[in-house]
This record gives C-alpha cells, sequence and structure tokens, in this order.
C-alpha cells in the first residue's frame, strides 16, 4: 500500500445551490455607486439589506440639512420688518356668526401691532359680523419668521373678550404672511381657529392693509 496515492475527491456543488445561497447572503452595493431609487424603493432596500452605505449615509445628511434649515428660519430675523407700531384694516370671513350659529358671515375689522424686536410682537384687533359697532377685542403674541422674497410668514396665539350677542371668553391661534409693496403700505392674508368658552369653536380668515409711519 506504500506509494499507492488515492484520488482526491471533490464533492460537486450543484449550480443553482450555489445561485440560491448567494442570494441569502446580504450584498452591500460599492460605496462609491450612487444610485437613483424611485420613491419608497429605498425602504424595501433598507429592509432586505441591500442598500449601500452611501445610500444610507446620503439620507442622514439630507435630513440633517431639513432640520437645519428649519431652525435657521425660526432663528433667522424678518429683516424686511421694522420694529415699531403698525395698523391694520381687514375684511373679514367667519364659519360662525356673532351669535356662535352655523351661517357664514362676512364682516370689518381694524388692528394695531407693535413689534418689541424684528422677530416678537404683540398685537390687538376687532372685526364685527356685518357693519356694526365692536363687540370684542382679541390680544395676541406675533412670532415673525425670515422674510422670503419680500413675504414675512408668521404665527400667533392669544385670547379675547366678546361683550355682546354672546357675552363670553376666547382664545385663538393661527398663522398668515404679510406682503411689502414697495409704495409703502403691506397686505397680509392670515387664518385663525377660534375656541370659544361657551360657543362653539369657528374659523376666521383675515385679509386687508397694513400701514407703517
Amino acid at each position: 500500500m506504500t506509494g499507492h496515492r488515492f484520488p482526491a475527491f471533490s464533492i460537486p456543488r450543484r449550480r443553482d445551490e450555489r445561485i440560491r445561497w448567494e442570494t441569502k447572503v446580504p450584498r452591500l452595493q460599492d460605496q462609491g455607486t450612487i444610485d437613483c431609487v424611485t420613491k419608497g424603493q429605498w425602504l424595501f432596500e433598507l429592509a432586505a439589506g441591500t442598500m449601500s452605505l452611501q445610500k444610507i449615509a446620503d439620507m442622514k445628511m439630507t435630513s440633517k440639512l431639513w432640520l437645519v434649515g428649519f431652525l435657521l428660519l425660526l432663528a433667522t430675523p424678518g429683516n424686511a420688518q421694522p420694529t415699531g407700531l403698525s395698523y391694520d384694516l381687514f375684511g373679514a370671513y367667519g364659519t360662525r356668526d356673532k351669535d356662535g350659529n352655523g351661517h357664514n358671515a362676512w364682516g370689518l375689522g381694524m388692528g394695531v401691532n407693535y413689534f418689541i424686536t424684528e422677530n416678537l410682537g404683540v398685537g390687538l384687533d376687532t372685526y364685527t359680523d356685518g357693519i356694526r359697532w365692536p363687540y370684542m377685542l382679541n390680544a395676541s403674541f406675533i412670532y415673525r419668521f425670515a422674510t422670503w422674497r419680500s413675504i414675512d410668514p408668521y404665527a400667533f396665539a392669544g385670547f379675547g373678550r366678546q361683550w355682546e350677542h354672546a357675552s363670553q371668553w376666547t382664545g385663538h391661534f393661527g398663522g398668515g404672511a404679510e406682503y411689502n409693496l414697495k409704495l409703502g403700505p403691506s397686505i397680509f392674508l392670515d387664518g385663525r381657529l377660534v375656541l370659544p368658552a361657551d360657543t362653539s369653536t369657528y374659523g376666521l380668515i383675515r385679509f386687508g392693509v397694513r400701514w407703517r409711519f
């Protein structure tokens, strides 16, 4: 038996078995390759373990950029808007009338605002259902965002008192935008949700002109 060499045996592997085995192994694409994925495809790739490391890094960077942009929007002052007093004259549309009934109501209103800084301000306004003497007064705290192409978006919240028709306290919050005209005044449009103490909740839209002197 000495000197006799046995032939080397190898276990054959079927080609289809090798393909099935390879498909079970999660593969990562080349990090230098950035593919265009359709909407929702990145979720499938992430769950299947086939998303490239580059794609994951790009997604994280994109989300960070959106967050930084939003924080800058909150922090950047509206430079086109000066501090001080401004006066409003506007039309108003409410989803309920002065008595809290479910009837659409049109009216007029006026207001005055004072910005302590370029971002923070306070305001007083009143409006009527139809052509009447004012029967309510509202106070608001206003936050003005950064100016974008002569447009100043803002948000506000506050409370008010209605002393006729449906005497009660109210709360409100909303937002809008002001467009600065080159001639001096500006036009604005905003909406609020009004939360009365006794009657039903309703919405109010204001649209008018704002002056500064």
